[in-house]
């Protein structure tokens, strides 16, 4: 693992193993392994318990090595436990449901789980499955990798209260040109469900494609609309972050070796809300592969968050696109406060999206950008926080531009916004020059009944000036006609 000064190159790391036949070969050759007993699933459509479903004569357990290798088979463990020493799961569906718990027991660093494996299903296209669902379900790797989709397509289902727990080592999702998949909730395709968690130890991390040419996708597509936390670091060379249903806190492991989450790949939020928590976030782009960088929003998506996106130290830019139809929430969700920092890539808005801002006495939400920085025609739309009723004259700065050009575009609103009672006005040149400031020009009066109290322009003292000469004129007129009425009697005069 490397921190955020030593970022790992493009390239695979040299001092890591190679997941290929032949480390398998190496690896059923060597003598912990002759030992163990190679137990074969036979069963077709079964569970996990019944003898008569393995080769071996017996249900695979702790000393043995388990395999299946159909693409059609399905294996089920429904409540209970069962132990493996390590788990070859080369083709078919292996379901854990019903607070089953399945654990692999071996102590040997380097052991490995293979869900989706060219190696021992080579006859036809291998495709592997394991789904862990239910409160109380729970899988866990102990001193094992797992690896999901070597050379092959592999994916691993974690809902509703299930638990995937990876200790010690990491998990790769594609290697060797392989496709491996990490779903939260379902699969994409399939309807949103309740999520389950993923929780690990020294690293636990999650490797999104161990090589360029791979690929790993973690997928959120659950329907926790509450506070759901991710907190799994991210690292790889070919990753696609996908959020499609849910409200999702990326958070990072304060005890992981990586310094938040930094991977060669793309995040796309195609639906609901995706909340970058803190930390660091890099989405790098490999031109040389032809692997596209940075965060994209997309029509029905909201992108919120106060972490540092891209790595100015680095220089690995990680652009923020907003689409039409897309919301950019900087700082805190559902909080007047927190920044948004783009440190390298910029943000891109388009016409039809949103970005949102809360507004508070002492703080505001805000978005940082070194540049380039697009407005394009987005919505500006603001929030004032609970009971926060701002005076007339109070500025906001919306967008701290922290590069030297200007921020180019303007939201739809151009240059004034309101919100009922209140009034803005909208400065792109404000700041230092190129910040983005917001001015309430007229708010609600205190005590005024809903009466507007505006901040006077020099034209509009201008005109109250002449307003109140005229009205005093007028009053002396009126005076001296009501005296000459009474026929210029002093009486009247102090009477009226």
């Amino acid at each position: 693992v490397q921190t955020m000064q030593k970022l790992p190159p493009l390239a695979p790391r040299s001092n890591r193993w190679t997941l290929s036949a032949l480390t398998f070969a190496a690896l059923l050759a060597a003598a912990p392994l002759a030992q163990a007993a190679d137990c074969f699933w036979t069963g077709g459509t079964g569970d996990w318990g019944v003898a008569a479903n393995w080769d071996c004569g017996r249900a695979a357990g702790a000393a043995d090595d388990a395999f299946m290798t159909n693409n059609d088979d399905v294996l089920r463990l429904s409540g209970g436990s069962a132990a493996v020493r390590s788990m070859y799961l080369s083709g078919g569906r292996l379901d854990i449901s019903g607070g089953a718990v399945l654990s692999t027991t071996s102590d040997m660093a380097g052991q490995v789980v293979w869900i989706g494996d060219f190696f021992f299903n080579w006859a036809r296209e291998p495709r592997a499955d394991l789904r862990v669902t239910g409160t109380g379900s729970l899988w866990q790797a102990q001193w094992s990798s797992i690896v999901v989709g070597n050379g092959a397509t592999g994916a691993v289902t974690v809902d509703s209260g299930g638990e995937v727990s990876i200790r010690n080592l990491s998990f790769v999702l594609g290697t060797n040109g392989g496709n491996g998949t990490l779903a939260i909730g379902a699969l994409p395709g399939q309807p949103p469900a309740a999520p389950g968690t993923v929780t690990g130890s020294n690293p636990g991390v999650i490797e999104l494609g161990e090589d360029a040419r791979s690929t790993g996708r973690l997928v959120f597509n659950h329907t926790n609309t509450g506070d759901y936390a991710f907190t799994r670091n991210l690292t790889g060379y070919h990753g696609e972050l996908l959020h499609l249903a849910g409200v999702t806190r990326l958070k990072p492991d304060a005890d992981s070796a990586v310094a938040g989450h930094i991977f060669t790949g793309s995040a796309r939020v195609t639906g609901a809300t995706l909340v970058l928590n803190s930390g660091l976030f890099v989405a790098r782009a490999d031109t040389a592969n032809g692997i596209d960088g940075g965060i994209t929003v997309e029509s029905g998506g909201t992108l919120a968050g106060e972490a540092t996106v891209g790595d100015a130290n680095g220089k690995f830019a990680t652009p923020i696109t907003v689409q039409a139809g897309g919301t950019l929430i900087p700082g805190t969700l559902n909080s007047a406060s927190g920044t948004l920092t783009v440190a390298e890539g910029g943000v891109t808005a388009q016409a039809g999206a949103t970005l949102r801002f809360g507004l508070d006495n002492a703080d505001n939400s805000r978005l940082a950008a070194a540049g380039p920085i697009d407005l394009g025609g987005a919505t500006l739309a603001l929030e004032l926080a609970p009971g926060f009723a701002p005076a007339a004259g109070q500025q906001w700065t919306l967008v701290d531009n922290t590069g030297a050009a200007p921020v180019q575009g303007r939201f739809a609103q151009g240059t004034t916004i309101s919100l009922p009672g209140y009034a803005f006005e909208i400065d792109y040149a404000g700041g230092d020059g190129n910040d983005v400031v917001l001015k309430l020009v007229a708010a609600p009066a205190p005590g005024g009944g809903g009466r507007v109290a505006a901040v006077p322009t020099l034209g509009e003292w201008s005109l109250l000036l002449l307003g109140l000469l005229a009205a005093g004129l007028g009053a002396r007129r009126l005076r001296r006609a009501g005296w000459r009425a009474a026929g210029g009697r002093s009486g009247a005069r102090e009477g009226g």
